[in-house]
């Protein structure tokens, strides 16, 4: 349909997340025009194929405490819970795509706009066919999918918008507007769900026929952190991939190294904080994981 496109929320910078942005593209193109919204230029192969590309070279990540979700991990022996595990809140880099596109599209008179993650998986149109007709049928502003077990949860990769319902001023919000917001949700999914859905008249689905979302994790928690317990330094990881894991912490002229199995986990002792001199790095297979810059009151607390 003339009036429909996609809007394509992309983060490739490497050949596995350019593979899936790829796809993607392929396998929508002829359906509909296709806006591509990035942080990172994409290769000429890709932008033959779309209608138009934003590009939003600051890609403006968020590694204070203040920003981060608690994530837990249970077992039959202990369980811990920490805001460590992340390694940064990306909900500002991502609306710095999300509500540019969705303003190009509205301005440039297109009414449905389907908003796609690069990583989704589509084997089959009908899923937008359905949703642009009960968008244009129907009094709903937007379509969205539940993910939740038990309670309701955003799929924040998949919605379909009818922006004729919509004023600009409904995808506009200024940055320290978001990063106020941030605290009190953490996650990018209800914060979008409280200012993009649930305002307005809107369909709820449970099942996505056709498409698969988070085709790509392109920053696992690793589930490794430090914590702090009776003024001393821990190290706590647990190893949920299927090959082996090498840990390796440097401070204080000191290096420490430990050795996972998969799906094994590994605490211990580092250094009494007081003691310690210099950031400690924590690398994971050889590449930088994190480091943790200083131990003052408020590094302090997050870590106990």
């Amino acid at each position: 349909m003339k009036n429909e496109i996609f809007v394509i929320l992309s983060h490739a910078p490497d050949k596995v997340r350019k593979d899936f942005l790829f796809n993607l593209v392929c396998s929508l193109k002829d359906r509909a025009d296709i806006l591509i919204c990035s942080h990172v230029p994409i290769d000429n192969q890709i932008l033959d194929l779309v209608d138009y590309f934003l590009y939003v070279k600051k890609n403006e990540l968020l590694f204070d405490s203040k920003f981060k979700g608690y994530l837990s991990y249970e077992t039959d022996k202990f369980f811990i819970k920490s805001k460590n595990f992340f390694s940064y809140n990306s909900t500002l880099a991502v609306y710095n795509l999300l509500f540019p596109g969705l303003v190009f599209a509205k301005q440039s008179d297109y009414q449905i706009a389907h908003l796609l993650e690069y990583d989704c998986q589509v084997s089959f149109l009908e899923e937008f066919n359905n949703n642009s007709e009960l968008l244009i049928s129907n009094p709903y502003n937007v379509i969205c999918y539940n993910k939740g077990e038990g309670s309701f949860f955003l799929t924040g990769e998949f919605q379909s918008y009818d922006l004729d319902k919509y004023f600009l001023d409904s995808f506009s919000f200024s940055n320290n507007f978001i990063k106020n917001k941030i605290p009190e949700y953490l996650l990018c999914e209800p914060l979008t769900y409280d200012l993009l859905i649930k305002p307005y008249p809107h369909l709820i689905k449970n099942e996505m026929r056709g498409i698969r979302v988070g085709g790509h994790h392109s920053d696992p928690s690793h589930w490794t952190c430090l914590f702090l317990l009776n003024e001393k330094v821990y190290f706590f990881s647990f190893n949920d991939f299927s090959n082996i894991r090498i840990i390796d912490l440097i401070f204080n002229n000191q290096h420490k190294t430990f050795t996972l199995l998969p799906k094994t986990w590994k605490y211990d002792f580092i250094i009494d904080y007081k003691e310690l001199t210099t950031p400690i790095n924590i690398f994971l297979n050889k590449v930088h994981l994190k480091t943790y810059t200083e131990f003052n009151d408020e590094t302090i607390f997050y870590l106990k």
